[in-house]
């Protein structure tokens, strides 16, 4: 009986496609520095990102230039330590990439005085449906989710991600319909949860 071996080549294009497709991809987020009613604004003011994603400040006006600086205004001490922009003219952009979790004032520098303020959340939720925070749904968050179901027990709520880690199912209640998936989930590797971030 012959045997037939694949081309080097081949296997090596193929483990390149198995890496690739085992990585997450950064997501960049465009955050526009305009005027609204009159009054510098960035639109939107808040996002929620997670780390490894960057957020791009582009200057959407004309004839007005623009900066995204760290920090709650000029009189916080550590304004500018995380990052500055600069001056951004007319159409200019600045990246900045944020790996830490955690909740980022900016500014405009030239606009601060008619509040133009905004905040990057990096948030590295945990999964929904994971009350203790293991890495997984199990029986120890199936007995959490059904005590807060069924007995008014405690919601466990993620600070900075604003989510009810028991609520698997991220409608914004703990009930039978989580306890239902969190059981199928644990026991018989049913579908996972619903990640809102």
């Amino acid at each position: 009986m012959e045997s037939r071996k694949a081309p080097v080549g081949w296997l090596a294009v193929a483990l390149m496609l198995l890496v690739w497709a085992g990585q997450t991809h950064a997501a960049t987020v465009v955050v526009e520095a305009t005027m609204v009613g009159g009054f510098g604004r960035f639109v939107p003011d808040s996002v929620v990102i997670h780390p490894g994603d960057t957020v791009q400040w582009k200057n959407m006006e004309m004839f007005m230039a623009h900066t995204s600086t760290s920090g709650t205004g000029s009189a916080d001490p550590n304004s500018g330590v995380l990052w500055n922009s600069g001056s951004l003219g007319p159409g200019g952009t600045f990246k900045h990439v944020f790996n830490v979790s955690g909740a980022f004032d900016y500014y405009c520098i030239f606009h601060e005085l008619e509040g133009m303020f905004g905040k990057v959340v990096v948030c590295d939720c945990p999964f929904p449906g994971d009350a203790d925070g293991g890495g997984s749904v199990d029986v120890l968050d199936v007995v959490h989710m059904v005590d807060a179901a069924f007995s008014g027990g405690e919601i466990v709520q993620d600070p900075l991600c604003q989510i009810a880690r028991d609520d698997f199912n991220s409608d914004g209640s703990v009930d039978v319909l989580d306890v239902v998936a969190a059981v199928d989930n644990a026991f018989s590797g049913g579908p996972g949860p619903v990640n809102p971030c």
